[in-house]
């Protein structure tokens, strides 16, 4: 297996982070954050006793999606996924076995 990082396509790299970091505050902020919020019974207070910050969580948040968009594409390049349907499998084992 090579760490070389050369070989990575830096645009489609950040694409992705972006989408992942667009499709995940949609999922928790928007779709879901009022549902996640009432299964774990927080409150506002909770969130502010917790020293919820936007401003500093979601840049980190961002700087984790490109991480892991870089490490995807170099497990995806040493596995010789080249085809649509191979990344989409890619996808699915991934959330299946780490994510699930």
């Amino acid at each position: 297996m090579s760490f070389d990082f050369s070989e990575i396509n830096i645009w489609a790299a950040l694409v992705a982070a972006v989408a992942s970091f667009i499709i995940g505050g949609l999922w928790y902020a928007v779709l879901f954050g009022k549902a996640w919020q009432k299964a774990y019974a927080f409150t506002e207070d909770d969130f502010k006793k917790m020293g919820a910050h936007p401003e500093r969580t979601y840049p980190v948040m961002f700087i984790c999606d490109v991480l892991t968009a870089f490490v995807v594409a170099l497990l995806a390049m040493n596995i010789g996924i080249e085809s649509v349907g191979g990344g989409i499998a890619l996808g699915v084992v991934l959330w299946a076995g780490i994510a699930g």
